[in-house]
């Protein structure tokens, strides 16, 4: 209530509760009001609590999988291979939603070359992971920060996206951020047991399967 209420133009919290509870009655307050609460802050809410939701998701199933409180998309990797996806997207001047497709192949790619790397035999220790991950950043940032240098026309572009924003959400983009974070959801919540059981180590893992 008070995120539809504070801001740049301050609402009452009577004209927010009437945008969200009646929206099809007449109403006192202004329509730019209206238009405010439904159109920009309303749907940019929902998208940021998406956005947690999912971020959240994928760090818990993380953490499982590399046995690690600590591991995150910055220590093996995976955001430096996101951000030069994205970079390189720029650079070629392709519609954001490209952009954003080229940053998440780039983020699986780095993902296995990390996961070769520390790859002994059959298994990858999670220490060979974690040192590999963070050697693969660094490298793929020191790239980023070359094109950003390079490309000066495209820097700002490129600088927005790595901050990230919500000031541009809005029912399309809602649209988008539900079905990707609740298959992901569903996705590491049907592999819970296995997250769970491989806290016990590798060995017992394979043991129950």
């Amino acid at each position: 209530c008070l995120s539809l209420s504070l801001g740049h133009v301050q609402i009452s919290l009577s004209c927010v509760a009437e945008a969200v509870l009646a929206p099809n009655k007449a109403s006192s307050c202004s329509v730019g009001d209206l238009v405010i609460v439904r159109s920009i802050r309303f749907p940019r809410i929902f998208v940021a609590i998406l956005v947690g939701a999912g971020l959240s998701v994928a760090g818990a199933g993380m953490q499982g999988l590399f046995r690690n409180p600590m591991a995150d998309p910055y220590i093996v990797g995976i955001s430096a291979g996101a951000a030069l996806g994205a970079s390189i997207g720029f650079v070629f001047h392709l519609h954001i939603m490209f952009v954003s497709l080229v940053a998440f192949t780039a983020a699986m790619c780095t993902s296995l070359l990390v996961y070769s790397l520390a790859r002994v035999g059959g298994h990858v220790p999670v220490r060979n992971l974690l040192l590999a991950g963070i050697a693969v950043g660094y490298f793929l940032s020191a790239i980023t920060m070359l094109i950003m240098f390079l490309a000066r026309k495209e820097v700002q572009q490129i600088v927005f996206w790595l901050m990230g924003s919500l000031s541009t959400s809005d029912w399309t983009k809602l649209q988008y951020v539900l079905p990707v974070s609740a298959l992901g959801g569903v996705g590491v919540y049907t592999h819970a047991r296995e997250l769970n059981i491989l806290q016990l180590g590798e060995e017992q893992a394979l043991s129950l399967g």
